[in-house]
């Protein structure tokens, strides 16, 4: 139970904070939105400086989900963001036949946070 301490600390740390105190209750709408927004920046260009902000506001609210021991919600946003590198890993395949590695590791990696998340969540449900 060492990883729900790091939570229970870092959400003190984020209700002192000012800024992440005005962003904590609505983390799950941040993480929500950038998920589907990184899926739909693969069919409409967003432009590098709207990719750049949807990752770093989409790291911010996995770690404010964390902190609000939001799991449940916290492996449903890093679901639609692997989705991402599905399609990313398919699109190459496809288009060049060739592996994209890269994507495969980030989607094992996603894949692997967003299992352990979920399971956390059924583990405290239970």
């Amino acid at each position: 139970m060492g990883i729900e301490k790091v939570g229970i600390v870092f959400h003190e740390y984020c209700a002192q904070n000012k800024i992440l105190k005005l962003v904590l209750p609505i983390s799950n709408i941040l993480l929500m939105a950038t998920s589907v927004l990184k899926v739909i920046q693969n069919f409409i260009s967003m432009g590098s400086l709207m990719a750049t902000v949807v990752y770093v506001v989409f790291i911010l609210a996995v770690l404010l989900n964390f902190a609000k021991s939001d799991y449940r919600t916290l492996s449903l946003g890093m679901g639609i963001y692997l989705f991402d590198y599905v399609y990313g890993f398919f699109r190459t395949l496809v288009r060049y036949q060739r592996l994209n590695w890269s994507a495969l590791t980030y989607f094992l990696l996603w894949a692997f946070f967003a299992y352990m998340a979920y399971k956390k969540s059924i583990k405290l449900a239970s």
